[in-house]
């Protein structure tokens, strides 16, 4: 009885454990991004203005999510994905375009060893500054070196993704341009003209002074193209479950969960079906008749069939041996019945005489005949 007790619980067990893997599959997606968001929401009673600092380039920019202390990236020394160190955006726009970064990474990962579970996170941070180079300058040389602002700060200075999967936007005031530096992991859902698409579709906004709304839609578009281009190590939850697809913790936990049903289930049949005969001796009584009837019937079977391929195999050998027998009496025959002639002519006759002798010694003449 306890034995059966134990059995109708475990499907109840199966359940709340399969529950249990993906509620915490699910929380281990958040883990490592979790870890980084937070940080956002570290401030300071007191902050201090930033030493002055006329002009900025790749080597002296500050971090945005660790050079806190000061004010030097004019987000109120709070960690932020912005850095505008000379206030080029007014608060409102650079905390909307923070919130909306936030909103847009939160629920998309990539694979990656560096992380606890195995998962990273996306990132997408913004430098914001007054010129890149001098006027001196021509557009190609800007261009190129507004290349290596950005590049810098995303491998060398700000180093945000462990996984290389990370976008760095640099936008310049005087220049009215932005740059773009890119992970290996992030351009696997880029498209060849997509960096080309967005400057030409900034290029008025920027000519217009409108720099927070210019980076709001950067920053939008990149979420469209994570949520939709996902092509091989990007996922996202709910975009999953709006074009119907489970993803792969739901559906591991489904195969794990029927397997294991399954197998309780037979379980317990297999149990209640011992218990039942335990309580009713006579149906077991039953049971064995009926297994010994059939056993016996088999056993019938099996000495009928061994009988006629016992008959089969007489009749084969006797029609064997008269086959083997035939030829010989034949040859007996034709041994008896063979014998020598001879041919008698007579001078002046036209007649003969023919003798036959048999094997016996019998012979038997036969005259007069003619030619």
């Amino acid at each position: 009885m306890a034995r059966l007790i134990m059995y109708n619980t475990l499907p109840k067990v199966f359940i709340c454990w399969s529950t249990a893997i993906l509620l915490t599959q699910l929380n281990n997606e958040y883990v490592c991004s979790e870890h980084i968001s937070t940080s956002l929401k570290v401030n300071h009673s007191s902050c201090e203005s930033r030493p002055n600092i006329s002009q900025w380039n790749k080597d002296n920019f500050p971090n945005p999510q660790s050079d806190t202390k000061l004010d030097y990236c004019g987000r109120n020394c709070k960690s932020s994905w912005i850095c505008d160190p000379d206030h080029i955006l007014s608060q409102e726009e650079a905390d909307n375009i923070d919130n909306h970064i936030n909103k847009t990474v939160q629920d998309l990962f990539c694979n990656c060893s560096s992380c606890p579970n195995g998962q990273g996170f996306y990132s997408i941070s913004v430098g914001v500054v007054r010129q890149i180079g001098n006027d001196e300058m021509n557009h190609s040389d800007i261009d190129e070196l507004g290349s290596e602002f950005s590049d810098h700060l995303r491998l060398q200075k700000w180093k945000f993704s462990p996984c290389d999967s990370d976008v760095v936007i640099v936008l310049s005031q005087k220049d009215r341009l932005i740059w773009f530096s890119i992970g290996n992991m992030v351009t696997q859902n880029f498209s060849s003209s997509f960096v080309d698409r967005i400057r030409n579709e900034t290029s008025s906004i920027l000519n217009s002074g409108l720099y927070g709304e210019a980076l709001f839609h950067v920053v939008e578009e990149l979420g469209k193209l994570f949520s939709n281009g996902g092509r091989t190590l990007s996922y996202k939850w709910h975009t999953q479950e709006a074009q119907g697809l489970p993803s792969e913790a739901l559906i591991a936990g489904i195969v794990v969960f029927i397997v294991l049903f399954v197998y309780a289930a037979f379980m317990i049949r297999k149990d209640l079906k011992k218990t039942q005969e335990k309580e009713n001796p006579s149906r077991q009584k039953k049971k064995r008749k009926v297994y010994l009837k059939s056993r016996k019937e088999r056993k019938l079977s099996r000495l009928a069939a061994e009988r006629e391929r016992l008959t089969e195999k007489d009749t084969e050998e006797s029609t064997e041996v008269s086959s083997e027998q035939r030829p010989a009496d034949n040859h007996s025959i034709n041994m008896s019945e063979r014998a020598e002639f001879s041919i008698e002519q007579h001078p002046n006759n036209p007649c003969i005489t023919i003798k036959v002798t048999n094997v016996d010694g019998t012979c038997k003449d036969f005259e007069d005949h003619a030619l």
